[in-house]
């Protein structure tokens, strides 16, 4: 064997080696690939591929809000149907029950005491404005008449 051929041999070797690295990287994506199912085995590019996984999420997305919608929905209509008093004969328009009719003879109590309570105020003030002050400017002095030195 001849020096020459050492190195040839060297050098097949390490084209040997980088090859069986290749076909283990090979091997490898190509696990990768086919481990999730061919979900994306239509796809062409690794662009449409994102754009496929982007319409994926936003889908996915928009579907987790419309149910988070309907849950919001459902229970707002629980609480509306827990605070109705339809079941009990009465509507909130009705002027006919007798919660109603109290509940407008309140009011109106309420709104003839204000107007009252303003009236009182609006007479105070104008009995205030037409008192006139005392003027202290001059000033008197009390004599008695006794002198005292």
């Amino acid at each position: 064997m001849t020096a020459k051929d050492i190195r040839n041999f060297e050098k097949s070797a390490i084209i040997q080696k980088s090859l069986n690295v290749v076909k283990e990287r090979a091997y490898m994506q190509a696990s990768i690939r086919s481990s999730n199912g061919g979900a994306y085995s239509q796809v062409k590019s690794k662009v449409a591929r994102c754009l496929k996984v982007q319409k994926k999420v936003a889908k996915a997305q928009k579907k987790a809000k419309n149910q988070r919608l309907t849950e919001l929905n459902d229970s707002e209509q629980h609480l509306n149907a827990q605070l109705s008093v339809e079941p009990y004969g009465m509507r909130f328009g009705d002027k006919t029950a007798d919660w109603a009719r109290h509940t407008q003879f309140a009011v109106q109590q309420r709104a003839l005491d204000v107007k009252a309570k303003e009236d009182e105020l609006e007479q105070l003030s104008s009995n205030f404005a037409s008192r006139k002050l005392k003027d202290f400017s001059q000033t008197q002095v009390y004599n008695s008449g006794i002198n005292i030195h």
